[in-house]
């Protein structure tokens, strides 16, 4: 009687042929809906929102999103971090929450908002930009529009739940995934909801006058909780340059550094057999006579007398070139074939000497560009002044600006360099034991 011998190789496949078939059939058959989902599912939903929106900037006339004003953006936000709060505690039990913490909708989101931010990039962001359909769709205003607000809430969902969950459920190798997306939930969230809170104006103020008063950009007048009284501006400008200039079409004849040169006593520039030199320098000066003299009036503008001379024939010239101003036409001066001009001089520095008055405090200040002085929870900076006066302005124009969610920012910021110092710390730890 034989006996039937089993193949072990045999029987191990069939087993697992076996229990593959087990587990397939163990599988219910959800479709492409079916929890949980990935990226295919994920993106659609992006899609989804992304023509919605648009739908959305059609229905409303292009209007976009406005964002409410202090108080009510700050119980919006208190009321959507509650609601998050709220939704992490049901991840464990919820499949959509748990989908909106995932690393899909967190990769998609950002994706979401880069597109649209490469749109703004595009194209210019002012409302008289384009047609009808650019208009409708937000590609003129693509920050205040509805698909950018629906990856915003996407993306602070993720951040929120996935912060929430990590705290409710804290250990300290946590902490550096809760500050970093804390901090970064608190950037991002505060910049939107504060951006309605924003305010930049302009003050206009004549030496020796005092004003309470700013201007919008529609010319509107805001009173501010100071007062300040300008005592004086002043400017400092670089020299000017000279250059050769073709005489029919005005375009530079030559390339490179030494295409031009400032205009100083002694300087020269070469060009074709010909050189110019500079026999005398007024920084302002007026024509008079048949030259130039020294003056400080305000239609005074920079003047230089030159030489030219011919290297071959050594023939020489003398003349005046200047800059000209807003009250004074320039003056050419022929070399040859071309012909020597004289540059605009270009601001180097201007700043205001100002008074300014809070609560019946006085202090006084120097406003320069870059340099802000805050006051009353506003900011001041030296925007610009009387362009058509230049040096000769008795205008300033300062900048004011008021950002009252600024603090919030810097306080995510703060929790980023935090959770980033902690994750180098923790690396360098790790390395450290692996090493020994």
């Amino acid at each position: 009687m034989e006996t039937a011998t089993l193949n072990p190789r045999v029987t191990k496949k069939h087993n697992k042929h076996s229990q593959g078939a087990k587990l397939q059939t163990a599988q219910p058959a959800g479709g492409f809906w079916y929890f949980p989902w990935q990226y295919r599912q994920t993106v659609v939903i992006m899609v989804l929102l992304l023509l919605s929106g648009w739908l959305l900037g059609i229905v409303t006339e292009g209007s976009g999103l406005t964002i409410p004003p202090w108080p009510m953006n700050l119980y919006l936000l208190i009321g959507f971090a509650l609601t998050l709060a709220l939704m992490a505690l049901t991840a464990e039990n919820n499949r959509a929450v748990a989908w909106l913490a995932s690393i899909p909708v967190a990769i998609c989101s950002i994706a979401f908002m880069g597109l649209l931010s490469l749109i703004a990039g595009i194209l210019p962001q002012d409302p008289e930009f384009g047609g009808t359909w650019v208009r409708l769709l937000g590609f003129n205003y693509v920050f205040t529009s509805w698909p950018f607000a629906f990856s915003i809430l996407f993306l602070l969902s993720n951040l929120g739940i996935a912060a929430f969950r990590r705290l409710y459920t804290f250990k300290s190798q946590n902490l550096r995934f809760v500050l970093n997306h804390a901090g970064l939930w608190i950037v991002i969230a505060g910049g939107t909801i504060g951006a309605s809170d924003l305010q930049r104006l302009r003050i206009y103020v004549n030496e020796g006058e005092t004003t309470s008063h700013a201007m919008r950009q529609q010319r509107q007048a805001v009173s501010m909780p100071f007062d300040i009284t300008l005592q004086d501006f002043r400017m400092e400008l670089y020299p000017p340059k000279m250059t050769f200039v073709d005489r029919q079409t005005g375009s530079v004849l030559l390339e490179g550094p030494a295409a031009s040169v400032e205009t100083i006593k002694g300087a020269s520039l070469n060009m074709s057999g010909w050189q110019v030199q500079v026999l005398k320098f007024l920084p302002t000066a007026i024509f008079r006579n048949g030259g130039y003299e020294a003056s400080s009036e305000v239609e005074a503008a920079p003047a230089a007398q030159v030489q030219s001379i011919n290297t071959y024939t050594r023939e020489t010239k003398t003349g005046w070139i200047s800059s000209g101003s807003s009250f004074a036409r320039a003056r050419y001066f022929e070399v040859g074939h071309a012909v020597l001009v004289m540059t605009t001089p270009q601001p180097k520095k201007y700043q205001s000497e100002v008074i300014l008055r809070e609560a019946g405090r006085e202090r006084h200040e120097t406003l320069e560009v870059n340099k802000p002085i805050a006051i009353a929870g506003w900011k001041l900076y030296q925007l610009s002044y009387d362009e058509k006066l230049g040096q000769w302005s008795k205008l300033s124009i300062i900048e004011a600006i008021r950002d009252p969610w600024l603090p919030f920012v810097y306080l995510g910021i703060a929790m980023l360099m935090l959770g980033t110092l902690q994750i180098l710390w923790s690396g360098t730890r790790i390395r450290g034991v692996n090493e020994s």
